[in-house]
């Protein structure tokens, strides 16, 4: 199952949702990372290899349209079967934005802290 971004006409749009912003003076470019850092909140049936792709392969596809900068932080879980007995195949995890384009935002491995349940 691929990202669904929030600029797709559907009623499957799963944006990852935005938790804090740090007050201060403005949010850096796509380039660089300003003083104010985000945390963000992602969940569904997506692998954690699928999220933690390629620098070159940005996941969050509107990552730049909904406020995504390098340095912000992104934390969530991804499951196959959440509900089921025992919960198999949850995964949870906390990992660093790392490059940031019109074309999406791209999440590292480097910085990927994971547990899995189930």
């Amino acid at each position: 199952m691929s990202y669904v971004s929030s600029t797709v006409a559907s009623t499957l749009t799963n944006p990852p949702v935005l938790m804090f912003s740090a007050i201060g003076i403005g949010r850096g470019s796509t380039a660089l990372t300003g003083n104010n850092r985000q945390e963000w909140y992602y969940t569904s049936t997506n692998l954690t290899t699928d999220i933690f792709a390629a620098a070159g392969q940005p996941f969050f596809t509107d990552g730049y349209y909904l406020g995504m900068r390098p340095g912000d932080i992104v934390v969530g879980t991804m499951y196959t079967s959440a509900g089921a007995t025992g919960n198999t195949g949850v995964v949870t995890f906390q990992a660093s934005v790392i490059a940031v384009t019109t074309a999406g935002a791209s999440v590292s491995t480097g910085s990927a802290m994971t547990s899995t349940f189930g």
